[in-house]
């Protein structure tokens, strides 16, 4: 009998062993499930917080959409001085002065009139061997640029385009600057680059006949897979980021124009293609200060770039973050 009892007794004894040993196994195995995620969820919160500054403007290196071989068109360029940051950019270094024409809807004299800084860079410019040009309207710009066997450019930039005409009526101001883009939308298309029309969906293609072009994503994210051969030119336009430019609704007018006009004169509207849309750091060109299409002084706050006169803050609400969007004519038009 002892002996039964003394075996029962090491088979309990072994078996709460081994019930112990379970326990301690599966409680380990819990703390680890509870470790690893709480290690993924502090990763998910860091990547959750680097996105959102990245939407927020915080992204880091700023995009330069150019390249060395780019020949440039520069429309409405004020007083010259993105035109002339160009010239021996860090970015661009190779790039030939002679690539840049830089264009102002006003007269020479009248230039110089509205923008007294204007004087330095259109000699620098000049005396670098880019051409520089007065008296040219983006609407038509067959009237500057011969439409028989027109040049061809790789990249048309057009920063902060606005007609200019101070009027007060928000939905007629917005009217007019719709209007002014679709008729430089038009009117620029001869003059756009032949090439491939890179995708920015996927890997390796590029995109063809009935395909939807990508939408809006941010700069970090969003890569272009150039296809082999000769890029087609492509449209850059910048706007900041509040009302009323937002209400110019750029992105639906390339793609998706909706046209009125009657007129027997009007241009084929064009439809586009949204290749990417990046944040817009005026800092990442040297020496770049936007000036109002209406004219500056020496006394006025610079409202895009590193201002050097600060009194009262003046046009303060115009300042703020910036976009830069480029288009390309969609394969079938």
């Amino acid at each position: 009998m002892g002996k039964t009892k003394s075996g029962k007794s090491l088979k309990s004894s072994l078996l709460a062993h081994q019930k112990r040993q379970t326990h301690s196994v599966q409680q380990a195995a819990k703390h680890a499930v509870i470790e690893a995620k709480g290690k993924q969820g502090v990763k998910a919160d860091k990547a959750g917080t680097s996105r959102k500054r990245r939407k927020g403007g915080d992204s880091g290196k700023a995009i330069i959409p150019f390249v060395s071989t780019d020949r440039i068109l520069l429309i409405g360029e004020g007083n010259f001085s993105f035109a002339r940051s160009l010239i021996d950019h860090p970015s661009i270094p190779s790039l030939p002065p002679a690539n840049i024409t830089a264009t102002a809807y006003d007269s020479e004299s009248d230039c110089l009139s509205k923008y007294p800084d204007a004087s330095s860079h259109i000699s620098a410019l000049r005396s670098a061997g880019a051409t520089v040009l007065f008296g040219v309207d983006a609407r038509h710009l067959d009237k500057t640029f011969p439409p028989k066997n027109p040049k061809k450019w790789d990249k048309v930039v057009w920063n902060f385009p606005h007609v200019g005409l101070s009027i007060a009526d928000q939905d007629r101001n917005i009217a007019a600057n719709q209007s002014t883009l679709l008729r430089f939308l038009a009117s620029v298309k001869p003059y756009l680059a032949e090439g491939i029309v890179p995708d920015s969906n996927a890997k390796g293609k590029v995109v063809k006949d009935g395909e939807d072009d990508a939408s809006d994503k941010d700069e970090e994210t969003m890569v272009i897979q150039e296809a082999k051969g000769k890029m087609a030119g492509s449209v850059l336009i910048t706007l900041r980021e509040q009302e009323p430019y937002t209400l110019w609704d750029l992105s639906r007018l390339a793609k998706n124009p909706v046209v009125t006009t009657t007129s027997r004169n009007a241009l084929p509207q064009p439809r586009y293609i949204q290749v990417r849309s990046f944040a817009f750091h005026p800092e990442a060109y040297p020496g770049y200060e936007h000036r109002r299409t209406a004219g500056w002084n020496e006394n006025e706050t610079s409202l895009v770039g590193p201002g050097k006169h600060h009194i009262g803050g003046i046009r303060k609400k115009e300042t703020g973050p910036s976009r830069t969007w480029e288009f390309v004519v969609r394969p079938e038009e």
